[in-house]
């Protein structure tokens, strides 16, 4: 799933992590360091995750984001040069709009209004009017772009140009290109502080993260890490950052205040997408390569790795915090991940699974303990069938839906929670 260290990108599905919070007003996701910030909200102690009809999009669907208001997503169809918009209300696909060349990553502004895709290929972002959905025209930038993020206040879009070396940044109120800032070999991921200051961008061949001044545009220096930093995410209510390193099998934590680096974490082989409570007191981590997933504190650094299922390759947290109605004082988080199950497989088809978030790992008789004692969840692995290779997925607060990215049976999953 993850970008070569040879060559370029091409359709590089990106992971996404989800972490989301019952009763509190919060969520925040990671996708090849885009993140956005969303309400979740649910009446039961429990949720239920139940699987709808899969929703057919383009060809080679790639990457997956959903307007602030819940209302609309947009799917990145990477083989087809289009991008499918989804009504969540129906989950019925409206007609394709035409972009770039093999498009990988979608970003929308916060106020809803534009869609930003990056042509891998064509070496653009195209807009796209969200009110009509129309293209606008398409806006030039480095080679093989990758990842976009978007500042808090909507005003420019950084995108990762991972053939240039560069960080192209967009005006989005005129499209107009600003600047472009050299980094370090191979950008892809992309995290911008809550407060706008600073453009975090993983360089996947350099082992290294350059952090870019927004007021300025100018990156300051580079801080090591591990092999093929992959992904970035902001530790929600921490002055921190964690990257996962692909080829290392670590995470290394990042202070936003000093962008200093700590000890790299140990998790499993290839970890690809990362999650955190919404208190941001824990992680996990989607360790593609050993079928596991690791869990964090982030506080300690104290890391256990648990299975999960074939390839995990995205991450999600559903927690209920506080103290009303419906929520159970004994309820534990629970952890969602996608598998893509390459098991040799054909066909491959993946799945969704769920684990209790305690990571107290398995019973004598080899179960995961039940989720909640009080509403008698029964213990185990829980899996959901999804489509083929699935991968990166997107969360409606509108609608209280996980839509998930069948690259290889070109379709979405939406699973109800």
């Amino acid at each position: 799933m993850k970008a070569k260290t040879t060559g370029w990108p091409l359709l590089a599905s990106a992971a996404v992590a989800i972490s989301a919070s019952l009763f509190t007003p919060i969520l925040s996701a990671v996708a090849g360091g885009r993140a956005f910030a969303g309400a979740l909200s649910h009446s039961a102690a429990v949720p239920t995750i139940t699987a709808g009809t899969p929703i057919p999009v383009g060809s080679g669907p790639a990457a997956i984001a959903i307007t602030p208001n819940g209302e609309t997503a947009y799917v990145a169809n990477g083989t087809a040069g289009t991008v499918t918009p989804i009504n969540t209300a129906t989950n019925k696909p409206g007609p394709a709009i035409t972009v770039g060349r093999e498009p990988g990553a979608i970003a929308i502004t916060p106020n809803g209004k534009t869609a930003f895709v990056a042509n891998t290929t064509s070496g653009t972002v195209t807009p796209i009017d969200t009110a009509t959905n129309t293209a606008g025209p398409p806006i030039t930038v480095g080679r093989f772009p990758f990842s976009i993020a978007i500042t808090p206040n909507g005003a420019t879009a950084y995108v990762s140009d991972f053939g240039s070396g560069v960080v192209t940044a967009i005006a989005t109120a005129t499209g107009r290109v600003t600047a472009q800032i050299t980094v370090g070999r191979q950008p892809q991921a992309i995290a911008i502080t809550p407060n706008g200051s600073t453009a975090y961008v993983a360089n996947f061949g350099s082992a290294s993260i350059s952090p870019i001044d927004t007021a300025t545009n100018k990156a300051g220096l580079a801080i090591p890490v591990g092999s093929e930093p992959y992904a970035l995410a902001i530790v929600p209510h921490h002055q921190s950052m964690y990257v996962i390193n692909y080829a290392s099998g670590t995470v290394t934590p990042i202070s936003t205040t000093t962008n200093k680096a700590g000890p790299a974490i140990r998790v499993g082989t290839d970890p690809e997408a990362v999650a955190f409570t919404a208190n941001g007191g824990t992680a996990l981590v989607a360790n593609e390569g050993s079928n596991s997933d690791t869990k964090i504190d982030t506080g300690t650094g104290g890391a256990s790795t648990f299975p999960v299922g074939d390839a995990p390759v995205s991450v999600f947290i559903v927690e209920c915090t506080g103290i009303g109605p419906g929520c159970d004082p004994d309820y534990k988080p629970i952890y969602g991940t996608v598998c893509d199950n390459n098991s040799g497989k054909t066909p491959s088809r993946g799945y969704f699974t769920t684990t209790p978030g305690t990571g107290e790992g398995l019973n004598q008789q080899g179960d995961l303990r039940p989720m909640s004692k009080r509403a008698g969840q029964p213990g185990g692995l829980r899996r959901i069938p999804l489509g083929l290779e699935p991968g990166p997925l997107a969360f409606s607060a509108k609608n209280a839906t996980l839509y998930i990215v069948n690259e290889g049976s070109n379709d979405v999953t939406p699973l109800r929670i």
